[in-house]
């Protein structure tokens, strides 16, 4: 007859071998905190491995659905996304951190601004070619994300210029919006309102002036160009802009703002473009479909639309103007393979949920056909398809330098032919 204290001692004994029964079969924790049970079998969770994706604009919800779906192809994947609103604190965040050695492992560029960033970046493996680019994206992307044979970006949305015209205003003048520059001007003419003094009462459009008053002024100067066949750089990528060309294109462009002209329909002093169209003050503006939320946030009532934006009547085909953001890799990433597997997936398998999230205009051939038709992204897909560009040394620079080009003119200062020179003169050194 066995002893109480053997008696104790089978209890102590058949307890540790059940509660070890269930803590290998998970049923109370233990074992089962390192992994998960599959089959009898614990299984170790897989290691994590964290994606630094840093973003200007959209918020981390834009992205959700691409952020599942490669976490849940790509175990143990998690995406720490970091979002900016401002264009120079993006980047100079980014840049002090490649410069101590950190940084994303997925950051975005505009459209064009490659030729400043490319030493910093990783090209795209060999899957993600020219051919790749062609067969997904409309023309432009190759242009202005394609150099020395590699791909470097990837875009999810295209946006380009516009014609955006008040709806009441235009049916209150039985004017419907112009196709061409040619009528542009003549309706724009017609329903500007000039004192006895000359003083503008009621602008026909914003246009003419620089970024004092007109949003994107530089960037309708520059679709102006694209517009008339102006060569923007030369073989060597070198400012070729100082043109005959160019020269007609800042003469249309700065024409609205001559005071001492017959188009005169807008000036800088004049309250600000995006202001002025949300308060119904003027009936056109040209302007992105970025530029869509902030109208509305200053007047969600307002009934507007837009239209393509014109093109000469003498023109053989027609040319649009884009400037968009691409997904890329910087050099200094240690996950460029899985950053740039990513890139490519969220470009083109989850870019239709990118483009419901947000509603911005599509960029992936598929989703642009499918979207022809639609009433708010229509237009804009379209035009990406004509839409044109050009590489520039420093976006942020030229933008500065365009911008004094026209303030130039229009104060009188210089004339077309020698604000050209100087404006082609400073973007080239931009390039040194």
């Amino acid at each position: 007859m066995l002893t109480k204290s053997q008696l104790i001692i089978i209890g102590i004994v058949a307890f540790v071998i059940v509660v070890f029964v269930l803590i290998f079969n998970g049923i109370i924790p233990g074992l089962q905190q390192e992994g998960a049970k599959t089959g009898g079998q614990v299984v170790k969770s897989p290691p994590k491995i964290p994606l630094e994706f840093w973003g200007i604009y959209d918020n981390k919800e834009s992205y959700k659905t691409a952020f599942s779906a490669f976490s849940a192809a790509n175990p143990g994947v998690e995406f720490n996304y970091k979002k900016f609103d401002n264009e120079k604190e993006y980047f100079d965040a980014i840049l002090e951190a490649l410069a101590t050695g950190g940084g994303p492992d997925i950051m975005m560029i505009p459209s064009n601004g490659l030729t400043k960033h490319i030493g910093r970046l990783q090209p795209a493996p060999a899957q993600v070619n020219i051919n790749f680019l062609r067969q997904s994206f409309p023309q432009v992307v190759e242009q202005d994300f394609v150099a020395q044979g590699n791909v470097y970006a990837l875009p999810l949305s295209i946006d380009t210029l516009v014609l955006f015209y008040n709806r009441d205003l235009l049916d209150q003048a039985a004017i419907n919006p112009p196709t061409t520059w040619e009528d542009f001007k003549k309706i724009t003419i017609q329903i500007t309102k000039l004192t006895a003094g000359k003083t503008i009462a009621s602008p026909g459009a914003a246009i003419g002036g620089s970024s004092k008053s007109v949003h994107n002024a530089p960037d309708i100067l520059m679709m102006l160009m694209a517009q008339n066949g102006t060569t923007m750089t030369n073989n060597q990528g070198g400012p070729a802009f100082a043109s005959a060309q160019g020269e007609n294109a800042l003469k249309f462009y700065t024409q609205f703002s001559d005071t001492t002209g017959d188009s005169y329909v807008w000036n800088d002093q004049l309250q600000y473009s995006l202001d002025a169209f949300a308060q119904e003050k003027v009936p056109f503006i040209i302007d992105y479909a970025s530029a869509i939320p902030e109208i509305k946030a200053r007047n969600q009532f307002l009934n507007f639309a837009a239209a393509p934006a014109p093109q000469s009547k003498e023109a053989q085909k027609t040319v649009s103007y884009s400037h968009y953001w691409g997904y890329t890799v910087p050099k200094q990433s240690k996950k460029q393979d899985l950053a740039w597997r990513f890139i490519a997936n969220l470009a083109t398998q989850q870019a239709g949920a990118y483009m419901t999230a947000t509603k911005k205009p599509p960029a992936l051939r598929e989703l642009i056909n499918q979207n022809l038709n639609d009433i708010g992204l229509g237009i804009f897909a379209k035009q990406a398809l004509t839409a044109r560009s050009w590489a520039q040394p420093d976006p942020e620079a030229v933008k500065t330098i365009f911008d004094q080009m026209i303030v130039s003119v229009l104060e009188n200062k210089v004339s077309i032919t020698n604000a050209l020179g100087q404006a082609q003169t400073q973007v080239s050194a931009l390039r040194k």
